[in-house]
C-alpha cells in the first residue's frame, strides 16, 4: 500500500508557457516515506533497501522506479490545470532527467537497522502467522508486534506454523533421516545436532565449523544419489540457502562468491570435486565473507552476520593438523538410497512438492526438535564407519590399503605388536606385495618419499603414532632411518 505524500512534481511556467517540474527533494521524501531507504555497510559503502512492516529486502533503482510508476499510474488522470498523468510519467522517465539512478538514490539519509537475531540460547523461525521461539527446554509461538527488531524478508517461511494432528506419527524427513543414518540411534541423534546447528544462526566464536556430508559406502566410482542434496535442500526450507555448485567452484574467481547476498543464512557446495582445497574456507567460516559481484563494488559479511557452510560430496574432504579438525564435522550418509531406489519409490511422493500440509507440519515439527536437541547437548558426531579408510585410498590407494592392514593388523582386525621398522625394509615390503608399483618404482615413477607420506596418511587417520627415528642396524655401515609405531587403531579392516 502506497503511503501518499505531497506532490512531488507541480506546474510551473517557463518562459511563458506552462511546464511539468519534478522536484527531486520531494520525489526522495516519497520513496523515503514508502520504505526506501539506504544504509552503510562499512564505512565506504551503502547498499538500497527496502523496509515494509518492519521487514526489510535489498533494492534496485529500477524497483523504485517500478514503485514510482505505478503510483503514478493510480492517480486521477489529470494531475494538475495543463498536465495528465502520461506527461508526469514521460516525464519522469525519460533518459534526460536521472531521478532514478543509483547515484541519485543514495542521497537518502542513511537508516539504522537493529535486526532480531538468534543468540546462544534461542532460535527464532519466522513463519507467516507468528514467530517460533525455540530454547533447550521449548518452543512457544510470538506474534510480530512482541519482536523487537528489523528481519530479512527471505528469512520468513511462506508457510504457517501448525502444529501436526498426530504428534507421535513421524514424517517422511524423520524417516529419511533415520534411514540415511542406517537406523543407529547415536547416528540419528548427531546428524539431528548437526541440522539444528545449521539452522540455529548464532554464530559461536568457540563452534566455526562446516558441516560435511559423505558417502559411507567405500566404492572405486562414488556413485553419490544417498541423499546429501536432499538433505542440503531441507535446510534451504527453513533458512535462506545459497547453493554453490562444487564441481565448477573456483576459489580463485573474483566472482567465486556473488550469488551471496546480506540475507543468506546458509551456504552449500554441492558436489564438491576430490581435489576441493578445504583450508580456503578457513577464514571464510571463522571471520566472515567477502563478495564481489560483477559491476559492483566488493563488499564485507560480518562474521555475526554471515552464513554457516554444509558440503555435500562424493569424495573426501582432505586437510590435517588442528586447524582442519576445528573447522569440520563429517557425517556419512548410509546407501539405502541410491540411483536405482530413490526417496520418492520409498515413500511413494516428491519431496516437498507434493506434501500436503500435514507432512510439512511434520516436517516442521522434527526441525525444531533437531533445533531443541542442538540446544540441549551441542554438536555431536557419531563413531565414523568409514570415514579413515576412505580418506586412506584417496591420498593413496587400494593396494596400498590393503598392504598396510595386512602390516599392521592380525587376521582378527586387531593391531600387531607396534615397534621400530625401516624405511628400507617397509618400502621393500609393500613393493613385494605389489607389482604394478615395483614396475613403477623400477621406472622412476613411484618415489619413497611418496611411499612415506602414504605411511604418514594411514597413521595419522588410523590413529597411530609415527615417529621418525633413526638406529644402527646390524649389517649396515651407517645409522639407518625408520619410524617407531605406537597407538590404537581407530577404523576397521574390511569395513
Amino acid at each position: 500500500m502506497v503511503k501518499p505524500s505531497e506532490p512531488f512534481w507541480e506546474e510551473v511556467t517557463e518562459r511563458g508557457k506552462p511546464a511539468l517540474h519534478i522536484d527531486a527533494f520531494k520525489l526522495l521524501k516519497f520513496l523515503g516515506k514508502n520504505g526506501f531507504c539506504k544504509r552503510y555497510v562499512d564505512d565506504l559503502q551503502s547498499i538500497l533497501l527496502r523496509i515494509t512492516n518492519n521487514t526489510v529486502e535489498e533494492t534496485t533503482p529500477e524497483k523504485a522506479a517500478d514503485f514510482a510508476h505505478k503510483y503514478i499510474e493510480s492517480l486521477p488522470n489529470q494531475i494538475t490545470a495543463n498536465f495528465q498523468q502520461y506527461d508526469l510519467i514521460k516525464k519522469c522517465f525519460s533518459p534526460n532527467f536521472p531521478y532514478f539512478t543509483e547515484k541519485q538514490l543514495k542521497k537518502f539519509l542513511p537508516t539504522e537497522l537493529t535486526f532480531h537475531r538468534d543468540d546462544k540460547d534461542r532460535a527464532f523461525f519466522y513463519y507467516e502467522n507468528g514467530v517460533i521461539e525455540i530454547t533447550k527446554d521449548g518452543r512457544v509461538l510470538r506474534q510480530y508486534p512482541e519482536i523487537k527488531g528489523t528481519i530479512w524478508k527471505r528469512w520468513i517461511l511462506n508457510r504457517k506454523f501448525i502444529i501436526p494432528t498426530n504428534q507421535n506419527e513421524p514424517g517422511d524427513f524423520e524417516k529419511f533421516i533415520k534411514l540415511v543414518c542406517s537406523e543407529d540411534e547415536k547416528r540419528v541423534k548427531a546428524l539431528m545436532t548437526a541440522i539444528g546447528y545449521l539452522i540455529h544462526k548464532y554464530k559461536n566464536p568457540a563452534l566455526t565449523k562446516a558441516i560435511i556430508l559423505v558417502d559411507e559406502k567405500i566404492s572405486d566410482i562414488p556413485e553419490g544419489r544417498s541423499g546429501k542434496s536432499l538433505l542440503a535442500k531441507a535446510l534451504g526450507k527453513f533458512r535462506n540457502l545459497t547453493t554453490i555448485d562444487g564441481k565448477d567452484f573456483d576459489f580463485d574467481s573474483r566472482f567465486a562468491f556473488q550469488d551471496v547476498s546480506y540475507d543468506t543464512e546458509l551456504i552449500c557446495f554441492d558436489d564438491v570435486k576430490r581435489n576441493f582445497d578445504f583450508e580456503r574456507l578457513f577464514h571464510k567460516i571463522t571471520d566472515g565473507l567477502e563478495v564481489e559481484r560483477k559491476g559492483e563494488h566488493r563488499f564485507k559479511i560480518a562474521r555475526e552476520d554471515s552464513a554457516k557452510f554444509i558440503i555435500t560430496t562424493n569424495f573426501m574432504i582432505m586437510g590435517e593438523g588442528g586447524s582442519s579438525e576445528g573447522r569440520r564435522a563429517e557425517y556419512e550418509l548410509y546407501p539405502h538410497f541410491s540411483r536405482e531406489y530413490t526417496p520418492k519409490e520409498e515413500f511413494g511422493r516428491l519431496f516437498f512438492d507434493e506434501w500436503n500440509t500435514e507432512e510439512w507440519a511434520r516436517f516442521d515439527a522434527f526441525m525444531l526438535d533437531c533445533v531443541q536437541v542442538f540446544l540441549s547437548c551441542g554438536l555431536l558426531t557419531a563413531d565414523p564407519v568409514n570415514i579413515a579408510r576412505r580418506k586412506i585410498i584417496q591420498a593413496t590407494c587400494q593396494e596400498f590399503l590393503s598392504w598396510a592392514d595386512s602390516f599392521f593388523l592380525d587376521k582378527n582386525g586387531n593391531l600387531n605388536a607396534l615397534v621400530w621398522h625401516s624405511r628400507k625394509a617397509l618400502f621393500e615390503s609393500f613393493l613385494s606385495s605389489s607389482e604394478d608399483h615395483r614396475h613403477e618404482e623400477e621406472r622412476g615413477k613411484f618415489k619413497r618419499n611418496t611411499f612415506v607420506r602414504w605411511m604418514k596418511t594411514y597413521c595419522i587417520q588410523s590413529k597411530i603414532k609415527i615417529e621418525e627415528e633413526s638406529r644402527w642396524v646390524s649389517g649396515e655401515s651407517v645409522v639407518t632411518r625408520g619410524f617407531l609405531f605406537s597407538g590404537t587403531l581407530v577404523h576397521r579392516k574390511g569395513a
